[in-house]
């Protein structure tokens, strides 16, 4: 007779991964879902990466690393003929000043605060040359489509404006802000395009992220069945292993 090897348990581990990446899909999706209307949002996904083989009883398993991933795909154009308000055209960030340290972002819905700084809405100064903008009280602003900064027609400076040559080293930090890993990989953008009296949509889409819902559900389901199966089969083998003990 041949002697089949049953491990149930295996499958309950197997079963039990799964459950935890429908959970960090369902996680990042709905949090894709609640920035629909946020300016600049860069939606997540998850990204799977095949990285050792572990045995377990005996058995060979391939190993997947899960890493949330930022697409930075450009959003729709915002038009709002706020003459602060800034979208960049193509690759770039703005750079902001945060008492932790410069900060980046797309999001170029600025406004200037009781001291005429240039700031985010949570009160950043905006950067140009590496020190904040200043305006004068009552000058009229212009910012050029290459991010010069005129007080009543003379420049003042120029906004910076950078690329990030590995944006996957970008870390979110809420308030649409990155936190950049490593220095180094910042450079100027030589012709900076932008536009202002828009701001820059969230990349996130709702069809797309309400059928990424709809599969989760689809799946954990699905699971949920599997997982009953294996619960069911391992008690059945217990009784057998007890009858036969017996």
């Amino acid at each position: 007779m041949v002697s089949i090897k049953v491990n149930p348990r295996l499958g309950l581990l197997e079963a039990a991964e799964a459950a935890e990446l429908l959970e960090r899909r369902l996680a990042v999706t709905t949090n894709n879902l609640a920035n629909l209307s946020t300016t600049a949002y860069k939606k997540d996904r998850l990204a799977f990466r095949e990285v050792l083989m572990e045995k377990y009883d005996g058995e060979l398993r391939t190993f997947k690393e899960v890493t949330e991933v930022t697409d930075f795909q450009h959003g729709p154009l915002v038009k709002t003929d706020n003459p602060l308000d800034m979208a960049i055209i193509g690759e770039g960030f703005f750079k902001v000043e945060t008492p932790a340290g410069i900060r980046y972002t797309r999001d170029g819905g600025f406004v200037v605060d009781d001291q005429y700084r240039l700031v985010t809405r949570h009160g950043y100064p905006v950067l140009a040359g590496g020190a904040p903008v200043i305006f004068q009280r009552g000058a009229k602003v212009a910012i050029a489509e290459d991010g010069s900064i005129s007080l009543d027609g003379a420049i003042i400076g120029q906004l910076d404006v950078v690329r990030i040559r590995d944006q996957q080293a970008l870390v979110k930090e809420g308030k649409n802000l990155f936190r950049l890993k490593d220095p180094n990989l910042e450079e100027p953008v030589e012709n900076p395009q932008i536009r202002t009296g828009y701001l820059e949509g969230s990349n996130a889409d709702a069809l797309e992220e309400m059928l990424s819902l709809i599969d989760i559900q689809r799946q954990y389901e699905f699971n949920q069945k599997v997982m009953q199966q294996i619960d069911e089969l391992d008690g059945r083998l217990l009784t057998e292993a007890g009858r036969t003990g017996g």
